[in-house]
């Protein structure tokens, strides 16, 4: 599993690059950022950003969480989020709406919790481990403050829905299968983001 998230990231990090070097590259057009909620909780993310005409521009970031915790717990997910987004006024500056796409391959269990939310019941991660991928879309709201010249602090807030294919093992680290080709369909929150932006 964690060559596969390896090999994922070596990718998304590849056509990062090619997407950020084929894009136009005056000023103001192209940014560079990490979503720093997600570097707190040990996932690593990169994403970029260019402007596509006046008050729109397509985001796209990219995710990897390789990690087992001290605790025993795991979250581990590899997945891509792009997003087209359109300004209130300039781009870059001000309030922004996002319709986003997500797609992914993630591994979780271990993980004490009693959420339930919506048709959303997160407790079943205590005891179990769920191996699987998802796909899904959302609306987002954001809102993008100039720290200076190159540099703005991104805050972002998105809902949405997520299918999920996936099978259940009975612990975390057993290959006892307790179901298979499971599905889920989840709805609530699809992105939650304080980026720090590198505008080039």
């Amino acid at each position: 599993m964690v060559s596969t998230y390896r090999n994922i990231l070596k990718y998304l990090i590849a056509f990062l690059f090619v997407f950020a070097v084929s894009s136009r590259a005056n000023a103001q057009d192209i940014a560079i950022k990490t979503n720093v909620l997600g570097d707190a909780m040990g996932s690593l993310n990169i994403g970029v950003e260019c402007r596509l005409a006046d008050r729109w521009t397509l985001d796209l970031s990219g995710h990897l969480d390789p990690w087992t915790r001290k605790d025993g717990s795991f979250r581990k997910h590899a997945f891509a989020q792009p997003e087209a987004r359109w300004w209130f006024c300039d781009t870059f500056s001000g309030h922004f709406l996002g319709l986003h796409a997500h797609g992914g391959i993630f591994n979780v269990g271990g993980i004490d919790t009693q959420l339930n939310f919506l048709t959303n019941d997160f407790s079943v991660l205590n005891d179990s481990r769920f191996q699987g991928w998802f796909a899904g879309a959302g609306f987002a709201y954001g809102y993008d403050l100039i720290l200076g010249r190159h540099w703005n602090l991104e805050f972002e807030i998105g809902a949405g829905y997520a299918y999920t294919r996936y099978d259940q093992f009975e612990c975390q680290e057993c290959g006892s299968v307790l179901a298979e080709d499971m599905t889920h369909h989840y709805i609530g929150i699809t992105k939650a983001a304080i980026s720090l932006v590198f505008l080039f």
